[in-house]
């Protein structure tokens, strides 16, 4: 359990939003604001970047400075706080005053956290900015990848072909994930362009398992909404697909982060031993 008098922050910056949970103890607080200084999941603005984070924490820290919840967050606290990030493609191990992580490796943790320490799986986050794997086989980190397909593709694509603006696209995209859009040109935009990224970060995936047998990919973030994503992803992997659910304002990385903060699961998870190596790779090129 964490220390009572200790409070611990953890932000999951992604690309179009921000994700912070916050916590003393048995308390919590959690809050998700719109993320800029951000594209395809790494850091382009560091002071945009910075001041996200701070908008994150800050939202998440009100209602215990509003005394909203159980106790309060008294002045001396401030001072005692402590925030790591983690981030699709750390340039280096901070952003700003931050300590960072790796997204993907924070998520992973949590997967095993969950599961226990000798699990093998693929994490996929399918976010907007970029699709971030990590590769586990018995507890132990293979490696992991930042690629920047997003579904930020997806949208220009429908908004491009259906002669839309952006938000109209986005819009499109969203009603398409909830089933709710059916034209077939809608839907061919979608299915093929899903395709070309999944087919794309394939080479990256078989490079992070080498050669280890792993027969399932966990799937988490905004992408995996669109109406037959996991059975396209099943097919072109060949791997099993599975959709990590999680409550509605959380993301993986953002809970695996708060763990290490909050546990002795810090100590003892293989895949934090292993990340130290930092052991990644990135492919810069663009799809367009």
């Amino acid at each position: 359990m964490a220390d009572e008098g200790r409070w611990q922050v953890a932000v999951d910056l992604g690309t179009s939003r921000a994700v912070a949970l916050v916590g003393r103890g048995r308390q919590r607080g959690k809050a998700s604001v719109p993320s800029q200084g951000l594209l395809k999941g790494r850091v382009e603005d560091l002071q945009l970047a910075i001041k996200t984070v701070q908008r994150a924490v800050e939202r998440a820290l009100m209602p215990f400075v509003l005394g909203l919840n159980q106790g309060s967050l008294r002045p001396r606290d401030w001072q005692a706080l402590e925030v790591q990030v983690a981030v699709s493609c750390p340039d280096g191990d901070t952003v700003g005053p931050f300590p960072a992580v790796p997204g993907a490796v924070a998520a992973a943790e949590e997967i095993l956290a969950w599961e226990g320490g000798k699990a093998s799986f693929v994490l996929a986050d399918f976010g907007e900015g970029s699709l971030d794997l990590a590769a586990v086989h018995r507890g132990k980190l293979l490696g992991w990848a930042s690629l920047p397909f997003g579904s930020s593709y997806i949208t220009r694509d429908i908004a491009y072909g259906l002669s839309l603006s952006l938000p109209e696209g986005e819009g499109k995209k969203r009603r398409y994930g909830e089933a709710g859009e059916t034209s077939p040109l809608l839907r061919e935009i979608v299915e093929a362009r899903v395709e070309e990224i999944l087919l794309s970060a394939l080479p990256h995936l078989r490079q992070l398992l080498a050669g280890h047998a792993i027969s399932r990919v966990l799937w988490t973030g905004e992408g995996i909404r669109l109406a037959g994503f996991l059975s396209k992803a099943q097919d072109l992997w060949g791997l099993a697909a599975e959709e990590v659910l999680l409550d509605d304002g959380v993301t993986l990385p953002a809970l695996g982060l708060f763990r290490r903060l909050a546990g002795p699961y810090q100590d003892q998870s293989p895949v934090r031993r292993e990340g130290r190596r930092r052991r990644f790779f990135t492919w810069l090129r663009d799809l367009h």
